[in-house]
């Protein structure tokens, strides 16, 4: 199998109420990529309080170059990890 590939991965929006307090950290998801390369699911693995609306709403608008397996799209669950870092 091959592994789905982001084409079309922006940073989701900082929190405002996250960055007054200074919140940062990172969200590891569970993605449902379908055979189109669209997110379909976000499930939260870990995350901070502040941070994962946040991080939920950015990855599903991404992206992908769908997963294949013997050449054919298929529907992937994978690992997307986003961090949150006031100094960027």
């Amino acid at each position: 199998m091959i592994a789905p590939e982001a084409t079309l991965a922006p940073a989701p929006a900082y929190p405002s109420i996250a960055m007054r307090l200074g919140v940062e950290g990172t969200v590891g998801l569970r993605v449902l990529v379908d055979e189109n390369g669209a997110v379909i699911e976000v499930e939260v693995v870990r995350g901070t309080k502040h941070l994962t609306e946040a991080a939920v709403a950015g990855v599903e608008r991404w992206r992908y170059r769908p997963a294949t397996k013997n050449s054919v799209p298929v529907k992937v669950w994978i690992p997307v990890t986003v961090r949150f870092d006031l100094s960027e």
